[in-house]
């Protein structure tokens, strides 16, 4: 009868790594920084789905009363005011990737180690397909959009509508104009909003040497609270500044459909909602008398931008056009 054998690294070594992988998943995507349970986050994480059934969730929005009231001695009793109430929902789904290895003798033969190659390609792929969608549900369809300069469409972008601060400005003062406002995260003490541009359009803010040497003497404050030691690039406007290559360009901006344009993102509290069904999880599986090993890897959750009544509850796009900064030969 043939031993029965569980080698060093096979079984413990998967049992670490699975617990490694719920944490670490989910602090490599981008808008971790932003999450958390609570409603001061821009995307308001819900666990609930994790101990019961259902594959949706619904999120409520009450507006402020508006009636004036009785005054004196009016009669209150048939004048009472009916809240005005939105939703949107949340609906979960399971995503999963794996990899199989060849077998024993491919693993042999291989100069690195091909399982730890395997797991750590698997946990970088959650991370940023959680991420990729996170953007996506973001940035489409817009219904709050500023332009930079005096442009009022993508078509009126010129040239020389490259991103400044002058945008954020704008947003953040719009914010507060709304009805019902977008409202600031409370980050370390502060109440700040968040934007996230691409590469392009921070090269162009850094040529505006004028202010980006003004950020750069706010990161002299080496304190916990420097925008900096947080992830940010820096803050302009009590408006977190933060860069990602997931943001999206455009190639047919401008009244000559030739302008190389960007859609740089602007949130506060509640942009979006995320749900956990089930945390990243890993699986390790023998095939062929275990000659062969495959690993997988997994979550169930459901995300969304927060729509309430047909409007973004709290994001606004930020459109100009960019410098397109590219290899030369």
């Amino acid at each position: 009868m043939a031993d029965w054998n569980i080698a060093t690294g096979d079984a413990e070594t998967d049992k670490l790594l699975s617990k490694d992988i719920i944490i670490e998943a989910p602090e490599d995507i981008f808008w971790n920084a932003y999450m958390g349970k609570g409603a001061n986050n821009v995307i308001q994480v819900d666990m609930r789905l994790g101990k019961a059934k259902g594959d949706q969730v619904t999120i409520f929005q009450a507006r402020k009363l508006s009636s004036a009231g009785t005054s004196g001695s009016g009669t209150l009793e048939g004048a009472e005011e009916t809240p005005n109430t939105n939703d949107d929902a949340v609906v979960i789904d399971q995503i999963r990737h794996g990899v199989k290895l060849g077998g024993k003798l491919d693993e042999q033969r291989a100069i690195y180690d091909m399982r730890m190659t395997a797991k750590e390609l698997l946990k970088i792929w959650l991370a940023e397909n959680i991420d990729s969608q996170i953007f996506t549900d973001i940035l489409s369809s817009p219904t709050r959009v500023l332009y930079q300069g005096t442009a009022t469409s993508t078509g009126t972008l010129a040239s020389t509508d490259l991103f400044d601060t002058n945008l954020l400005t704008k947003a953040s003062t719009l914010a507060g104009k709304l009805a019902p406002k977008i409202l600031p995260i409370k980050h370390r003490g502060m109440n700040v909003f968040v934007a996230v541009m691409g590469p392009d359009s921070i090269y162009d803010m850094k040529i505006e040497s004028a202010v980006w040497t003004q950020m750069q003497q706010l990161a002299r404050n080496r304190g916990p609270d420097n925008p900096m030691f947080t992830g940010s690039l820096g803050m302009s406007d009590r408006v977190l500044i933060n860069s990602h290559n997931l943001v999206s360009t455009t190639t047919n901006w401008g009244a000559g459909s030739n302008l190389n344009g960007i859609n740089n993102i602007f949130c506060g509290r509640q942009a979006g909602y995320f749900a956990w069904a089930r945390l990243p999880f890993f699986v390790t599986k023998e095939f062929d008398y275990g000659d062969k090993l495959g690993f997988a890897v997994g979550s169930m959750h459901g995300h969304t931008k927060v729509v309430f009544d047909s409007e973004d509850s709290a994001v606004i796009m930020l459109r100009a056009t960019r410098t397109n900064v590219a290899e030369q030969s």
